[in-house]
């Protein structure tokens, strides 16, 4: 669902810190409640503003304290739509949400 920040008040907010943007695939481990993804491409921000790329970035986490360090949710929810596959096989999926700013996570990437 939408949220009622715009993305110029997360950066603001958020001051200093990782910008992920995108699905590179990733693995959910449901029975433990972690999960980890790659992120198509990640920004520092410093000072509330975007600054240097960082490559082959990704966010790990357990799922229920992620959800629980969320702080903002901004209003621009979008969908997408794309492919799942393993072995050959691909299955039509989408996914969607608005930007958010969550307190802490685990992050990794190359600068």
């Amino acid at each position: 669902a939408n949220g009622d920040w715009s993305l110029e008040e997360i950066f603001e907010e958020m001051r200093d810190g990782v910008y992920l943007i995108g699905s590179r695939g990733g693995q959910v481990n449901t029975a433990e409640g972690i999960f980890q993804f790659n992120a198509r491409r990640g920004y520092l921000v410093r000072k509330g503003e975007i600054s240097e790329l960082i490559r082959d970035v990704s966010l790990s986490g357990q799922t229920l304290s992620i959800l629980k360090g969320v702080r903002a949710v901004a209003d621009d929810l979008r969908f997408n739509s794309g492919g799942c596959g393993k072995g050959g096989q691909v299955v039509p999926v989408g996914d969607g949400a608005p930007h958010i700013l969550i307190e802490e996570a685990v992050v990794g990437g190359a600068g």
